[in-house]
């Protein structure tokens, strides 16, 4: 496409979506005073211009999406006005604008690693709904992405370490570093790790099938091997030890029954003082959420097993102790 056309594409997207938000969220008067029928003309024309970018956006037919087959691990810089449209898009304000990201992303998973280097917004673990809110959208753009079946849809021979690369750029994010996981074990991490890991293991689950690859006219089982272990390399080096997983686990069951001890006390207080049961709120909702942190790390160390069996060896904690504190439980 000419500079000049790539140009006039550019500025008609950008035209479009402004007129949308003009629209829509900016009103003459008080929302509350407008009547019914302007607000349903407001919301069809929104979602008219929703769906011709989308259309706009993620369509290979009618669309100015290019496919890049390597999914931008060739060097290639294509999909520019895509890639310069997304950015000034704010997904986590609107439901439209998020739908729009997701499927444009979709359909061009090259842009991936661009999208989130370029991303205004911060992936640094905070307590901070906005940053829950961006983890979120990170979630739903890859819970979106193609499965692993889409990289291997060529029938011509793709190297080893540039197909575990394309492999990587759909299930693990760029913001899943060590660092993001390493700095707080709250539920979003938790969360994020246990799709990032369940979404490793359909992938190894796939590379490990035998009668695929006895089938296939271009890959062996062997030729999967040194995939497979690379894969499985990568993926180790964001997560956090086992040591670590399971040091956190023992600091939830002590918190666990330092606050059953507590309730259990105020029980007492209360009944022998005023004959009546305690208001237990704040702690029924602690305890609510250790137990929801507790299964979560449970997921994430049974999927260590699996994903990354490496990490579990390399830790000296006896498990047996685990097994039969969870059963007991």
């Amino acid at each position: 496409m000419e500079e000049d056309e790539m140009d006039w594409v550019k500025r008609d997207v950008d035209g479009e979506w402004k007129e949308v938000e003009v629209e829509v969220s900016s009103p003459v008067g008080d929302p509350g005073e407008l009547g019914g029928g302007e607000l349903r003309a407001r919301a069809a024309v929104r979602d008219l211009v929703h769906g011709f970018l989308l259309e706009v956006c993620s369509s290979r037919k009618n669309g100015i999406s290019f496919h890049d087959p390597s999914y931008g691990t060739a060097g290639r810089s294509g999909n520019i006005v895509l890639l310069q449209f997304l950015g000034g898009l704010k997904p986590t304000e609107d439901p439209l604008v998020e739908e729009l990201v997701v499927k444009t992303l979709r359909a061009s998973p090259d842009l991936l690693g661009r999208f989130f280097r370029e991303s205004r917004y911060s992936f640094a673990p905070r307590v901070q709904s906005a940053w829950r809110d961006n983890v979120t959208l990170v979630k739903k753009i890859y819970e979106a992405q193609p499965e692993i079946e889409s990289v291997f849809r060529t029938r011509e021979f793709v190297p080893v370490p540039r197909l575990g690369a394309m492999i990587l750029v759909t299930s693990l994010p760029p913001v899943c570093t060590k660092a993001f996981f390493t700095a707080g074990l709250t539920h979003t991490t938790l969360s994020m790790m246990s799709f990032v890991l369940r979404k490793a293991q359909r992938n190894l689950d796939f590379l490990l099938d035998q009668d695929m690859w006895r089938s296939s006219e271009v890959y062996s089982l062997d030729a999967m091997e040194p995939l497979v272990q690379q894969y499985r390399e990568t993926i180790s080096k964001v997560l956090p030890d086992m040591t670590a997983i399971v040091s956190n686990w023992q600091s939830l069951s002590k918190k666990e029954d330092l606050e059953h001890k507590i309730s259990e006390e105020r029980k007492g207080k209360n009944t022998r003082s005023t004959g009546e049961k305690p208001s237990t709120d704040t702690l029924a909702a602690d305890s609510a959420e250790v137990i929801v942190l507790k299964a979560l790390l449970l997921q994430v160390m049974c999927l260590y097993q699996k994903v990354v069996p490496h990490l579990v060896s390399q830790c000296k904690f006896d498990f047996s102790k685990l097994f039969r504190v969870t059963t007991t439980s």
